[in-house]
């Protein structure tokens, strides 16, 4: 207990550690937007969003996996062509005490072995442009390993706002 004495509900050196973690990251974060490149990510410190002219030009490639994280109805009435729909249920782990914790690498790696995606795909992950759900599973691919993850800059809703093409 003698360790935690100096410690008081103002005074958290753990909590300022923390802020300063999430403003660092906020500040490499908007320097890697505003520097991204046309490409999609070969590491983490490359570009990790790709615009829709970019899908529409590419979305034919062998390797391009696209995932559609909104929910199973709204992906039945319409998706980008190609893509599979992904439940963020399915790459969280229910057994974990502390709910919406990402899913541990075996249930992770089945998850994506079942929507056809492998260590070669290049991964573009969107939802309707209005969750955090694209980060997370970004973040969570990158964690087990996969590097070439983007997200979809603007989503299903940019796709559908430009009049692009649409299955169902």
């Amino acid at each position: 207990m003698a360790a935690f004495r100096g410690i008081s509900r103002g005074n958290r050196p753990g909590v300022l550690i923390a802020v300063v973690l999430v403003v660092a990251f906020a500040g490499w974060l908007i320097g890697a937007c505003a520097s991204r490149q046309a490409t999609p990510a070969k590491s983490l410190f490359a570009s990790f969003l790709v615009d829709t002219d970019w899908l529409a030009q590419n979305r034919s490639a062998k390797e391009l996996a696209l995932v559609d994280l909104r929910p199973a109805g709204d992906y039945g009435q319409g998706h980008i062509p190609g893509a599979v729909n992904l439940s963020m249920a399915e790459i969280t782990d229910a057994k974990n005490a502390v709910p919406g914790m990402v899913a541990p690498k075996p249930q992770m790696e089945s998850a994506m072995r079942g929507l056809g995606i492998n260590e070669n795909s290049l991964v573009v992950i969107y939802d309707a442009g209005n969750t955090p759900n694209p980060g997370r599973l970004f973040w969570a691919l990158h964690y087990y390993g996969m590097e070439r993850v983007a997200v979809l800059d603007g989503g299903y809703a940019q796709w559908r706002k430009q009049g692009l093409p649409t299955d169902n």
